[in-house]
């Protein structure tokens, strides 16, 4: 017998930067189950649920696939949808949603991204005591900073933009330190946060990545401190490429950073749509735990692939300014209960003991005495 999957969506009535309201009553409410394959289509100011192959893909917010009484839940990669965090119950059982490196986090509308987690701490690399020994001359360039005709293998003479000519070349750690002094830094509490304007050639006018890649690995060019406790560092991708910003995080175990647009807060992102205190980040031992503090325009984190479904469990989603609970439960049998309770007595199998010597014995539950020991 095939489990139906119960779906219920909520949409705000206003369109505004694809957020949802979790404060408002204007909202549509619709209820669907199925047991088959379909679509969640928001069409105008209510969802439909549709199992049409054909239709078109305007205006579907999610697909829905069965799968031996499971559902597979996914999106068209142009309207991802989003946990909402305050409704996410992770498979480890903690409260909140646990972060991995990539996710990325809406609060209100604006984004951010995890770049990197550590949860030992910082270890520095020990240098080479003469770093004059794999030092190399560059065959005629020179770097247009220091004006130095060798390299090194952790120093090389690199390209970062298009000037050419003896323009061209530029250590790697002249424009590391370059930069670096274009970068403002401001500590709060547990947060260091970093940010900078555009950083271009000033020559060509082309804009500097912030990692290079040397001899196949990446090499930072904005190279900010990574402390000695457990971090995680945030990347905000807002879209104002004038201004870049980078947080780093870290504390001891179980202390909480709050995010949000007021002044107490060690991530302060100033938008009307992030709350004061709008969400926290928990650092323990088993993570980084970020969990939303009932903010206006919730607390969300990218769904970077599809997910299954299982039997008896739950799922709270947002894509655009619709919510969409998804549950799957077993029904209730009452029958079959009713049954269980009421075998008679004499259908019950007799009890099995143990005696010291480990062998089975029967308690018929009669007249019988206890065998001796």
């Amino acid at each position: 017998m095939s489990i139906p999957l119960s779906i219920r969506t909520f949409t705000w009535k206003r369109d505004s930067h694809g957020l949802f309201d979790y404060e408002t009553k204007d909202m549509a409410i619709n209820n669907f189950k199925t047991v088959k394959s379909g679509r969640v289509i928001l069409a105008g100011e209510s969802c439909e649920f549709n199992t049409e192959n054909s239709l078109p893909l305007e205006g579907v917010l999610v697909q829905v696939y069965e799968t031996n009484n499971e559902y597979v839940i996914r999106s068209e990669k142009q309207d991802r949808f989003w946990f909402v965090v305050k409704d996410y119950h992770g498979e480890e059982g903690y409260k909140g949603y646990k972060l991995s490196e990539d996710d990325i986090i809406k609060i209100g509308r604006i984004k951010l991204k995890v770049k990197e987690i550590n949860y030992k701490g910082y270890e520095p690399i020990q240098e080479l005591k003469d770093e004059e020994e794999d030092e190399r001359p560059s065959n005629g360039a020179a770097c247009r900073f220091c004006l130095g005709d060798t390299e090194k293998d952790n120093n090389p003479l690199i390209t970062p933009c298009k000037c050419s000519g003896s323009m061209r070349f530029i250590h790697y750690k002249c424009l590391q330190v370059w930069l670096m002094e274009k970068v403002k830094s401001k500590q709060t509490g547990n947060s260091v946060s970093y940010s900078w304007t555009q950083l271009q050639c000033e020559i060509c006018k082309e804009l500097y990545p912030t990692s290079i890649k040397i001899e196949g690995k990446l090499c930072p060019l904005i190279d900010v401190h990574k402390p000695p406790l457990p971090y995680i560092i945030l990347q905000d991708l807002r879209n104002e490429r004038s201004e870049q910003s980078l947080h780093v995080l870290s504390s001891v175990d179980n202390s909480i950073v709050k995010i949000g647009r007021g002044h107490e807060n060690e991530i302060r992102v100033s938008d009307i749509s992030v709350s004061r205190c709008h969400s926290t980040i928990k650092i323990s031992r088993n993570g980084f735990f970020l969990e939303d503090n009932d903010s206006k325009f919730g607390t969300l984190v990218l769904a970077r692939k599809p997910v299954l479904l299982k039997r008896n469990s739950s799922l709270v989603v947002q894509c655009k300014r619709t919510v969409i609970q998804f549950s799957l439960k077993e029904p209730y049998n009452l029958m079959r209960i009713c049954l269980v309770c009421c075998r008679s007595s004499s259908e019950i199998a007799p009890e099995q003991q143990v005696d010291e010597r480990g062998q089975e014995w029967e308690e018929e539950l009669s007249e019988q005495d206890e065998p001796s020991a």
